[in-house]
């Protein structure tokens, strides 16, 4: 679980900072950033959404309206939500590189990457695109030859196990599950 919240984290952060940076207009700029925090405690909260976290995450964003929380849900869902599906995909990918031993095609997760490529032209983030692929390529050889994982830039190394993996799967399911209850216009029970 701390190689995905590492993964995940650094991720996110960046990709606020760096959303917050590009050419978006002051106002889209200041609702990236105040998302950032709430977005983060959302994705790692324990347990289901509630109305009340709904109306806090609402609350902190300072987005009220529904044409500003259809522009804000528009925006997350183009590229950190699509993240978050490519990482889903990586470790449905490791899954199936566990039980055959195989590094097989990724194809799902290939084409989430590259659409995030094309809407995401900054070089810093094509950088950190680069990074992630092979981060995510490095889970897959190690789960296809059941070998420990080295995280990147350290001598840290993480043993996968198919257990690990589908709870770092599972792990992705959920946040993504509670980031669809958060980014809707109207809170739905």
């Amino acid at each position: 679980m701390k190689l995905f919240k590492i993964i995940f984290l650094g991720y996110f952060l960046f990709c606020c900072h760096a959303f917050a940076q590009i050419g978006m207009n002051e106002k889209m700029a200041n609702d990236t950033l105040a998302i950032q925090g709430v977005l983060q405690d959302i994705m790692l909260k324990q347990g289901k959404v509630t109305r009340a976290d709904y109306d806090k995450f609402w609350e902190k964003t300072g987005v009220s309206s529904k044409a500003d929380k259809e522009r804000v849900i528009a925006s997350a869902r183009n590229n950190f939500i699509l993240i978050q599906e490519y990482t889903k995909e990586i470790w449905m990918c490791a899954e199936k590189a566990w039980t055959s031993s195989k590094n097989l095609p990724c194809a799902k997760a290939s084409q989430i990457m590259e659409k995030l490529k094309k809407v995401s032209p900054m070089p810093e983030q094509q950088e950190l695109y680069k990074l992630i692929e092979k981060n995510y390529a490095d889970i897959l050889n190690s789960a296809a030859n059941k070998t420990p994982l080295q995280t990147a830039n350290t001598t840290t190394t993480t043993s996968l196990t198919l257990e690990s993996i589908r709870t770092y799967r599972k792990s992705i399911e959920d946040s993504l599950e509670k980031m669809n209850k958060v980014l809707s216009v109207e809170f739905v029970e």
